[in-house]
């Protein structure tokens, strides 16, 4: 199993995080973001109502690949107050501004009074580490299902995906135990995989989109978000966590999928 580890793994940067909202020219979860003079804080196109901003990841304080350490990755949903909706077509807007004078700050434009802040969180520094799949991703599923050295269990101890906020890396599928299965009912997205041998807990799904350009599969973890950081709680129903899908081949189109317990 060492050398499935080893061929699965994947970078990933988990962010060393700080209450507070001083510099909107920074990288940040939740607050206010940069809104440069002559762009306008999106809206969504069918209530009018200002979008929920999610984050801002800035070229050079986080781990975006561009060559301008100016640009600014920013990411919004629709959302009532701070519930992001279940939305079945993972819609996230992602657009891109650009700083071009750092300091001072640029002036702000002016923020809607109808849009909702999250609480604000500013990133201190990024932690790279290797990053594992899920066990019951089909690949590893099926290695480790052919692997008869009793090592198996092992690895899936040790090698897994890291929860919490994240850039990169594999997504941290939400998991149920078979009691709350039985007691409650599941969102739309979630499905549950119940094929035997039955486990503890289970995942709900795992659910990698598809392109909407190109129709195939987002192989892609941009950024994980989970509510049960103190930004994002109760964004993404009861101790949910969210992932926002990049595809490889068209690195502009992104979509959001979230799954609660």
């Amino acid at each position: 199993m060492a050398a499935t580890a080893a061929r699965t793994a994947r970078r990933a940067w988990v962010p060393v995080l700080i209450p507070g909202d001083d510099d909107i020219m920074r990288t940040k979860f939740g607050g206010r973001p940069y809104i440069p003079k002559g762009r306008e804080w999106p809206v969504c196109p069918v209530s009018g109502v200002p979008l929920l901003f999610l984050c801002q990841l800035v070229a050079r304080d986080s781990p975006l690949a561009t060559e301008d350490p100016d640009t600014m990755l920013q990411f919004f949903a629709r959302a009532d107050a701070t519930a992001v909706h279940d939305d079945t077509h993972g819609n996230v807007l992602a657009r891109a501004v650009r700083a071009p004078d750092r300091y001072p700050a640029p002036p702000n434009a002016v923020i809607p009074q109808a849009a909702t802040l999250l609480e604000s969180a500013t990133v201190l520094r990024w932690d790279e580490h290797s990053d594992y799949p899920d066990p019951e991703e089909p690949e590893i599923d099926g290695a480790l299902a052919a692997d008869d050295s009793g090592g198996g269990d092992a690895c899936v101890e040790r090698l897994h995906p890291a929860s919490g906020i994240k850039v990169g890396g594999w997504p941290y599928w939400v998991r149920v135990t078979l009691c709350s299965l039985a007691t409650r009912p599941l969102p739309p997205l979630a499905i549950c995989k119940l094929s035997p041998p039955v486990r503890r807990t289970q995942i709900q799904a795992c659910r990698w989109p598809h392109c909407d350009e190109c129709g195939r599969e987002m192989g892609i973890v941009f950024l994980q978000l989970d509510s049960h950081d103190t930004v994002f709680q109760g964004c993404f129903g009861d101790c949910g966590i969210a992932h926002i899908f990049q595809c490889r081949d068209h690195p502009k189109h992104f979509q959001l999928h979230w799954q609660c317990m």
